[in-house]
């Protein structure tokens, strides 16, 4: 079972650009795909991971950062 509703995703990737998926597939590409970080989120605790991806992900100000 799928965490969201076909139709549901459908409805918002219909209002993204496909430039701006593209570029941010790019990013999370480039971050799972590098072996040396892959060897970092092997040996961080899950929650020490998941802070600093979901800041990364969805923190939209990037002066936040």
């Amino acid at each position: 079972m799928s965490l969201f509703q076909k139709v549901i995703v459908q409805k918002y990737l219909k209002n993204l650009s496909s430039n701006l998926i593209a570029e941010n597939y790019k990013k999370y590409s480039e971050h799972f795909n590098d072996s040396a970080m892959a060897e970092r989120i092997k040996a961080l605790k899950e929650e020490q991971y998941q802070e600093g991806f979901f800041l990364r992900a969805y923190i939209i100000d990037k002066s936040l950062k």
